[in-house]
């Protein structure tokens, strides 16, 4: 039987778009169905997530100032401390050697020895008059500033034979305290161990 050429075309048009159909509909599942229970809930999730994003937003913000805020400070303070080690290097290089040696606090006739045997590593110094510039007794730590200006951190040994006077640390460790030190310098930075101390009048 011979058909008709639009009769023939029609039937390949629909045969294609029949195809078509039923590929799509096979490459594309229905979307389920959201109850509006579930609907709700995701709904109040996302608000909630929002206001916590805010949250968290302006917690960093405050975080940020606060932070940029003690660098300000920090940096205050570093500038002054140079101007101020600055300052007193002048005056030293002058002749002013007690400048920034806190003020002299009332004169005790006191002395303090830590143990005169020397450690391992360890060489003696020369004796010499030293100002208290500031002290940690906590940790037996104290700065100390010699006759000509020089700056340098001590050990208070406190381990020797005259233990039982370690009393006497915090009447003779005062700042602008003036004192004759003997000390023994150890390891390769020659940090400083007092051995005796022994306060002078200002």
């Amino acid at each position: 039987m011979k058909l008709n050429p639009s009769v023939l075309l029609a039937l390949i048009i629909s045969m294609g778009t029949g195809a078509c159909s039923e590929s799509s509909s096979q490459s594309k599942p229905p979307a389920p169905v959201v109850g509006k229970a579930e609907y709700d809930s995701l709904a109040t999730l996302v608000n909630r997530y929002k206001v916590w994003h805010e949250i968290l937003l302006d917690s960093i913000e405050t975080l940020d100032g606060v932070i940029s805020e003690k660098e300000e400070v920090i940096a205050r303070q570093k500038e002054k401390l140079a101007l101020d080690e600055q300052t007193r290097e002048e005056k030293v290089s002058q002749g002013n050697y007690t400048y920034g040696v806190p003020p002299a606090p009332p004169y005790r006739k006191l002395s303090y020895t830590g143990g005169l045997a020397l450690m391992e590593d360890c060489s003696r110094g020369e004796p010499f008059i030293g100002y208290v510039i500031e002290a940690d007794l906590e940790h037996y730590n104290v700065l100390i500033q010699d006759e000509f200006g020089v700056r340098a951190s001590y050990y208070i040994e406190v381990d020797g034979d005259d233990f039982g006077r370690r009393n006497d640390v915090p009447k003779i460790f005062i700042p602008g305290m003036k004192l004759r030190i003997e000390a023994q310098y150890c390891g390769s930075g020659g940090y400083g161990n007092i051995m005796s101390v022994e306060t002078r009048r200002r």
